[in-house]
């Protein structure tokens, strides 16, 4: 899959678009409150699901919601450029159908 070889070349990123984000100790909006980041803040990803997202912060791994955060992946090997246009029609293609 698509998100699966991302993961192997790939690191996911979460950035913060609210004022304060809550990270959470389990995926629920009732769960216990671990720590809080700031708008603009990149976190690195562990999991996604449909409406949470399990990243890492200094407290340890917690659960943020999907929609304060927007994802991108950062490649840390060089990318030709014929292979960074592919990437980013791909991601483009993704954004459009979600």
């Amino acid at each position: 899959s698509i998100v699966k070889l991302a993961a192997e070349v790939g690191q996911r990123l979460a950035t913060v678009h609210t004022t304060t984000l809550k990270i959470r100790e389990e995926a629920s909006a009732d769960s216990i409150v671990l720590g809080l980041v700031a708008n603009e803040d990149q976190l690195s990803v562990i999991e996604e699901t449909d409406e949470w997202i399990k990243v890492n912060i200094e407290e340890g791994d917690g659960w943020v919601s999907r929609e304060y955060v927007s994802l991108s992946t950062w490649f840390p090997k060089a990318e030709s450029k014929a292979e960074e246009e592919a990437r980013l029609k791909k991601e483009e293609a993704e954004r459009r159908k979600a």
